[in-house]
């Protein structure tokens, strides 16, 4: 008689089996203790044999889901305007107005929930006078500090000074005007060469 006890693989090369042979079992007496003997006697080598292989270590990768800061491309310097009409300046200021965004926000204010951007710049919260925000827009698209690349009737990004701090106005909604805004933190980078050099004021 003959008991074969067969192994799950370990891995898809390599099966390991067990083979228990008892060649007289039919010949020896039979009973429950018996029956034991072998049971015991299988398990005992199935131990074994699961010892003799090495631990198996799973090298896959476990992706964890944390929340990552955003890693961004230093943009490209923006360009100021070339000469423009008044009359489309004066067009777009009339229009314009300043609606901000709470990922420049740390605190509420005007109404605007924040929602805070790892690496965006964060407003001062006495800045919280939403028409005066909006008259240093205006007053900015009048003097002609705005971007190159216009949405419309809209420039994509105005530029405005007070004292020695520099703000960035965004448009946001090319269709109605609207604008948030910013800080300046790395002038070099972020404010058109000829604001810095006091041309275009």
């Amino acid at each position: 008689m003959r008991i074969w006890f067969v192994l799950p693989s370990f891995t898809s090369e390599r099966t390991a089996a067990v083979v228990v042979r008892t060649s007289n079992v039919a010949t020896q007496p039979a009973g429950r203790r018996r029956q034991q003997l072998l049971v015991d006697h299988a398990c005992q080598a199935r131990r074994e044999l699961y010892s003799s292989f090495p631990e198996r270590r799973d090298t896959r990768r476990h992706h964890t889901w944390s929340m990552r800061q955003p890693q961004r491309r230093r943009p490209k310097l923006k360009s100021l305007a070339g000469p423009r009409p008044q009359e489309q300046l004066d067009h777009a200021a009339a229009q314009a107005s300043y609606v901000g965004s709470g990922e420049h926000k740390l605190a509420p204010v005007m109404g605007i929930q924040p929602k805070p951007r790892a690496d965006a710049a964060k407003c001062d919260a006495a800045l919280g006078d939403r028409q005066q925000l909006t008259d240093w827009l205006r007053a900015a698209i009048r003097a002609g500090r705005v971007d190159a690349q216009w949405e419309g009737a809209f420039p994509r990004y105005v530029w405005h000074q007070v004292g020695d701090q520099w703000y960035i106005g965004r448009l946001t909604n090319s269709a109605q005007g609207q604008y948030k805004g910013y800080p300046v933190l790395d002038e070099a980078a972020e404010v058109p060469r000829e604001l810095q050099r006091g041309e275009g004021r």
